[in-house]
């Protein structure tokens, strides 16, 4: 049995990801004439379900004695991607002059 989960704030964002994704290709085929713009949700939340189903099926191959390197890695890549996204809202509000 594995213990190494995805954090959820890792979750929020491969939904966010998703999403965009699933927004553009969804216009470009509007742009082709087939309009399908009331399925957004249920293709992201498609999507998102099997998008999670694989990243469990990878972590559930964890060894055991490397599940607490696993688990602080999946939290420092959220450290990280916070720390950008917050740095690039800085940069925002306060551009280089």
């Amino acid at each position: 049995m594995s213990l190494v989960e995805v954090p959820a704030e890792l979750q929020s964002l491969i939904l966010v990801g998703i999403e965009i994704l699933v927004v553009f290709v969804l216009t470009q085929l509007a742009k082709a004439g087939f309009d399908l713009s009331g399925y957004k949700a249920q293709v992201t939340a498609a999507l998102f379900s099997a998008a999670m189903v694989i990243i469990n099926a990878l972590l559930a191959k964890v060894p055991v004695n490397l599940e607490g390197i696993v688990g602080a890695l999946l939290n420092l890549a959220v450290v990280l991607l916070g720390a950008f996204g917050l740095y690039k809202v800085y940069r925002i509000k306060f551009p280089k002059k």
